[in-house]
């Protein structure tokens, strides 16, 4: 049976830097389990699982739901992902809402990888260049992540519409950085100090949509910029590029302007005020407005404004 681990209130006090690297080694422990769970499924030797979104970035919280991806190099026909999707939930295993199953990823189809369920409404490269590999052939996971690069930095029209989403989304992390309202819902209020949160509809994400968002998008659009610059090479970055976010924060602006561990510290305070929120939900299963330390809010959000706007 799959078992969440969940941490108690007390580490919310933590420092965010020490409540990160706890946070990331609970994930860590977490994939384990995946791969216990995963490896009585047959794979080809061509298809590896891959863990993804805050889970493949090793910060998620218990109370988020996990989203596992299966990738395959070639088109020939397979089963796995169904029978993934049955084990998985055949081990109490929760998948994220709205989606009912392992998402299927073939590389050598012309759809971009940087696509989620092949939605071409659904532009989100990160998801697969900063999952996390579970089990399976590496060598499909390090062409997966090739792909994604180069989907973020060719000439191509796929790829300029690709950097000019991911603009358009920084863009609106930003603006609900500076409202506290994201797709027309209040998910935090400057004025009273309030961080809300909310599974149901209207649905709210707090921090999340908008500051941590914020940077993990600024920090794709770095990594497409470097390519194309030539600054660095696709091959260093597939192998090289860190999945989670405050280690690519170090790996990406460590020779540049700004000051990586202050930003990830900022980072670190963010991600820990969310899953406090969440902490919080998990516990009464409806809407909720968590307050937040103002002054200690005002020194992050700072930081991460000048970061994202830079």
């Amino acid at each position: 049976m799959f078992q969440d681990r969940d941490v108690g209130d007390q580490v919310y006090s933590l420092p965010p830097l020490e409540y990160l690297g706890l946070v990331e080694s609970i994930n860590g422990n977490t994939h384990d389990h995946y791969a216990n769970i995963l490896r009585v499924i047959p794979l080809r030797d061509d298809q590896c699982f891959v863990v993804v979104g805050s889970d493949g970035k090793k910060e998620r919280h218990a109370q988020s739901k996990t989203e596992l991806v299966l990738i395959q190099a070639t088109d020939k026909p397979s089963s796995v992902a169904q029978q993934a999707t049955l084990t998985l939930v055949a081990n109490a295993f929760h998948f994220a809402t709205g989606r009912s199953g392992v998402e299927y990823k073939i590389l050598a189809n012309s759809l971009p990888v940087s696509y989620v369920y092949g939605d071409y409404r659904l532009v989100y490269p990160d998801r697969t260049l900063n999952g996390s590999y579970i089990c399976g052939q590496i060598n499909t996971y390090l062409q997966a992540r090739a792909k994604v690069l180069q989907e973020m930095s060719g000439d191509d029209s796929t790829s300029r519409r690709i950097r000019e989403t991911m603009g358009g989304q920084l863009r609106q992390h930003r603006s609900a950085i500076k409202t506290g309202v994201y797709s027309k819902i209040p998910v935090f209020s400057w004025q009273q100090s309030l961080q809300f949160y909310s599974e149901e509809r209207p649905l709210a994400y707090g921090f999340k949509s908008s500051f941590l968002r914020a940077v993990q998008r600024k920090l794709d659009i770095i990594t497409a910029h470097i390519l194309r610059k030539g600054t660095v090479h696709i091959d260093k970055l597939v192998s090289n590029l860190p999945v989670s976010t405050y280690e690519r924060l170090e790996y990406l602006l460590g020779n540049g302007l700004f000051y990586p561990q202050r930003i990830g510290m900022a980072y670190a305070w963010f991600l820990r005020e969310y899953h406090k929120v969440q902490a919080v939900y998990k516990k009464v299963m409806k809407p909720i407005a968590l307050p937040f330390n103002r002054q200690e809010f005002d020194t992050f959000a700072n930081v991460i404004l000048d970061f994202v706007n830079s």
